[in-house]
């Protein structure tokens, strides 16, 4: 007998994690003034999660429409094509890490190519939906708060990557460099053909973290040991049978659907995802399918996504924001 997800008893583990009880109703009112970060746009939200238990015990559905493919985000237009180095400041902001736990300067400098920028640069509107995000999950539990692993990376970051990406899953492939690419371009974005001079470039090859969109978030539990300590959203199961696919958003919930018995901890796994998933969806952010640690507000992929599920906008927010010279002021 095929046990569905929402029948299984919440894992040990997450129980003592919650912190409001599962028959209690919670509404959250938060508001964002000004002056809570540099420039930064007012931002007024209310989220409300009806009942803990029915979302912690409700399998996750993403939205899928056969008409869109993966990588059709390219094929968006953004409402704002560009913001240009020039003489005024970036679009973006340094991620202030008093307001949201960030990544050290040394893994952040790595991932940035050496941007030599010793905070996660990110649309403030985008920061301040985090900040929302963060405010929810602690109050929701007993532990757990949000870290800001990266955000906005420079073209220069892809072209670096797209190579070793695309030689990866050829391999992966078993040789097939059709078939590879093709598996590549599902998790990492192709920037061939992108041209920082041609504007006709910047909405077809735009990977969506160069608009500064885009949030890398890793699920931090301040009581684990330091071994455990970094989680993943969700948590990736390493050598577990299922390979890669392991960081899509639903690779659990797939997984209790076939019958394959799981572990205490795939099942944590299983409601850590269902938690962050409605929160951070009904803040307004779309994950990406492959990566359950990333996530999008107003880049392609954020409208691809809103799209699939039928809901406006048709245009995407961000364009593709230059690379900041390291004196240059942020918002």
């Amino acid at each position: 007998m095929i046990i569905h997800p929402s029948q299984e008893p919440l894992s040990a583990t997450v129980l003592k994690m919650i912190k409001v009880p599962l028959t209690q109703s919670i509404c959250i009112e938060k508001e964002y003034p000004p002056d809570t970060f540099k420039k930064a746009e007012n931002l007024a939200l209310t989220f409300k999660l009806d009942s803990l238990e029915y979302a912690l015990s409700t399998p996750i559905s993403l939205p899928y429409d056969p008409k869109f493919q993966d990588t059709d985000y390219h094929n968006i237009g953004c409402s704002e094509v560009c913001r240009s180095v020039g003489p005024g400041p970036s679009p973006l902001l340094k991620a202030n890490s008093s307001l949201l736990a960030c990544a050290n300067r040394k893994k952040l400098a790595k991932a940035n190519n050496n941007l030599r920028m010793w905070a996660p640069l990110i649309r403030p509107s985008t920061f301040g939906r985090l900040l929302f995000a963060d405010h929810v999950i602690r109050h929701l539990t007993r532990s757990l708060y949000f870290m800001l692993e990266d955000a906005y990376k420079p073209i220069e970051y892809y072209y670096h990557i797209w190579p070793n990406a695309r030689a990866y899953w050829t391999r992966k492939a078993k040789g097939d460099a059709e078939e590879g690419e093709r598996l590549a371009k599902k998790r990492v974005p192709d920037p061939t053909g992108f041209d920082k001079y041609e504007p006709a470039t910047w909405t077809r090859n735009t990977p969506p973290c160069s608009t500064g969109g885009a949030a890398d978030l890793v699920l931090m539990d301040r009581y684990r040991s330091l071994k455990y300590k970094e989680r993943e959203v969700g948590l990736s199961i390493k050598g577990h049978s299922g390979g890669d696919d392991q960081d899509s958003m639903d690779f659990f919930e797939k997984l209790a659907a076939s019958g394959v018995p799981l572990t205490e901890a795939e099942k944590e796994c299983l409601v850590l995802r269902r938690l962050v998933y409605r929160v951070m969806t009904g803040i307004g952010f779309e994950v990406d399918p492959y990566d359950c640690g990333a996530w999008h507000y107003g880049t392609q992929l954020w409208a691809l996504e809103r799209m699939r599920r039928g809901e406006p906008p048709k245009k995407a927010l961000y364009g593709y924001v230059w690379r900041p010279t390291p004196r240059q002021k942020m918002r």
